[in-house]
């Protein structure tokens, strides 16, 4: 028998026309669309304020605080004000009257730090944002060659982020004539590291005690912060050997 051969031929279906039904599926379809988008927003603009209620509360925290700090330094003015009173009526004041006017100046000089350090976290300025190294206190104690420490790194921010890194602090000197560089772990049985790690959100204080070798006559201190992740930052602050 002889096949014939020819193009191939598919089967046909009568479908009814219903332009309704396609002005549903498509306004179906809109309809959905309208729904994501709507969600996308809600859940943006609930995480939003999430954050936002956050930082508020961390804001009026710091207020609180200095509100507290900026109190207590009036009472310590209010109290040297009336000892310096006394001190006046009575020319022939007593030795602890004067050591209490003495302590109470020491008291308002560290609150009144205390509130400028406080605000300068909340209203930094415009030249001042981001990772900075605050103050670097040296003061001498009953030990020949032995010294307390203390370094403070701070973050400068509108909206403050948690931050890790490390800190290196080297102290710069001369031995028989020859400048020397010692690290901080070398002088210093609380750190165990040539780094001191870094976590912080608003300031870290790192503070210790450290002994000099004999021969070693420090000149400067060397202070390197450094934070890693997202907006790594690195900043240095090397200031003369100055004992409070």
């Amino acid at each position: 028998m002889v096949k014939v051969k020819g193009s191939k031929q598919y089967s046909m279906k009568v479908v009814s026309y219903r332009p309704w039904l396609w002005r549903i599926q498509l306004g179906s379809l809109i309809v959905v669309v309208l729904m994501c988008v709507w969600l996308s927003f809600s859940y943006g603009r609930n995480s939003g304020l999430g954050e936002q209620s956050q930082v508020v509360t961390e804001v009026e925290h710091l207020r609180v605080e200095l509100e507290l700090k900026t109190q207590e330094a009036a009472q310590y003015r209010q109290s040297l004000a009336n000892a310096q009173l006394g001190s006046q009526v009575d020319r022939q004041a007593s030795e602890g009257v004067r050591g209490e006017v003495i302590s109470l100046k020491e008291k308002i000089t560290a609150l009144e730090a205390d509130i400028s350090f406080y605000r300068g976290l909340m209203s930094p300025s415009e030249n001042q944002q981001g990772l900075a190294i605050g103050d670097i206190s040296i003061v001498a104690t009953d030990t020949p060659r032995s010294y307390d420490y203390k370094v403070v790194v701070k973050q400068l921010a509108a909206q403050h982020q948690l931050l890790s890194g490390s800190l290196q602090v080297i102290v710069i000197g001369y031995q028989g004539g020859v400048k020397q560089s010692m690290a901080l772990a070398d002088l210093s049985e609380d750190v165990s590291g040539s780094k001191i790690n870094l976590r912080f959100k608003y300031f870290q204080s790192v503070e210790g005690r450290l002994v000099l070798p004999e021969g070693f006559s420090p000149n400067q201190i060397n202070v390197q912060a450094t934070t890693t992740g997202r907006g790594a930052a690195s900043v240095e602050k090397t200031q003369d050997w100055q004992l409070q």
